[in-house]
């Protein structure tokens, strides 16, 4: 079973540094084949055999704290899981076609740097996800620069698609 696993907070800042060929080893050494990572972000994609997502979970944790001193959260899914929820995610933003714009920023060992000007950016971009109804953004920088503004911001913006969702 192909399977997806997504750890929480690692390698922000200064903060959970891991490097991705570690991880991608330690999975290798418990016999799950095939590891490998996306970029310096936390997210694993390997050959799972039999195991749960639920199973792999928990062993992942605590393999990752006692091989590499790792303390976080693993979220594994399977593949299948993982593109069933991009369709319903697809399915409930009306989405069609592929993004016309993408840009990804990387702050490595520091905060994001707001331009001047930025908290006007932030209105106007409010103002228009404001028209589309069940379309919600949350992002390190977008509504402060700190760890504990992104955690506001996210818990904000999770519990408005909370409300969304409940109608």
């Amino acid at each position: 079973m192909l399977a997806v696993a997504f750890l929480r907070a690692v390698n922000l800042a200064s903060h959970n540094r891991v490097a991705m060929a570690d991880l991608c080893s330690m999975l290798t050494e418990l016999k799950l084949s095939g590891a490998r990572a996306l970029l310096a972000s936390g997210n694993l994609v390997f050959e799972a055999g039999s195991a749960t997502p639920q199973a792999l979970e928990g062993k992942l944790e605590q393999e990752a704290q006692r091989r590499l001193g790792l303390q976080t959260d693993f979220f594994v899914r399977t593949a299948k899981e993982w593109s069933a929820a991009l369709a319903d995610l697809t399915k409930v933003l009306n989405i069609r076609g592929t993004p016309i714009m993408t840009r990804v920023y990387r702050w490595n060992r520091s905060s994001p740097q707001q331009e001047v000007g930025h908290a006007d950016v932030m209105q106007r971009i409010d103002a228009r996800l404001a028209g589309h109804p069940g379309l919600f953004m949350s992002a390190a920088g977008f509504r402060g620069v700190g760890i504990p503004d992104c955690i506001g911001d996210a818990r904000s913006t999770a519990a408005a698609a909370a409300d969304f969702v409940r109608g």
